[in-house]
């Protein structure tokens, strides 16, 4: 949700969405896995004007696959990721995603702490097909089993710019 926006463009009054993921992850091989995710979006935006757009479906669906190098206290991999924008109209009033291909490059690091759980680290640099600018994604991450059948994890992730942007 938003009611404040940066930059000189002053059209919007207030943004709020509400999104679903549903992620998946299949094994392949011992050290290859499959996984993704897909986005159900609802969001409703007011421009400065009062007028209200609202729009809800699915978004962006990410697929990408997933090799284990390490393994031990200390594990590490690498990931191939693509988003797809096929399953919204990117030409709609209020679209669910920009339209466009991306591709992703991402290594992953993890470390058991055995009985007080795990720690893990990933850095990625995304390739947009177009504007705006590439991405560097990064995650830090801490989980833990509170019980036999219950995971707590919190994180910290981001994206910042590239700034290679044209226009």
């Amino acid at each position: 949700e938003a009611t404040d926006f940066f930059g000189e463009n002053s059209e919007f009054g207030e943004f709020q969405g509400t999104n679903y993921s549903y992620y998946f992850e299949r094994g392949l091989a011992n050290k290859l896995a499959i996984y993704g995710s897909v986005l159900y979006q609802d969001i409703e935006q007011t421009d400065a004007d009062g007028i209200r757009q609202t729009a809800s479906g699915l978004g962006d669906f990410e697929i990408g696959i997933r090799s284990q190098l390490t393994e031990g206290p200390n594990v590490v991999s690498v990931a191939f990721v693509t988003k797809l924008p096929y399953f919204y109209d990117e030409d709609d009033a209020l679209p669910l995603g920009n339209g466009q291909v991306d591709y992703e490059a991402r290594l992953l690091y993890g470390r058991s702490l055995n009985a007080f759980g795990y720690v893990g680290i990933e850095a990625g640099y995304r390739l947009r097909n177009g504007n705006p600018s590439d991405e560097y994604r990064y995650l830090l991450e801490y989980g833990i089993s509170a019980t036999k059948n219950l995971y707590l994890r919190t994180k910290l992730d981001g994206i910042e710019s590239v700034g290679n942007a044209s226009g």
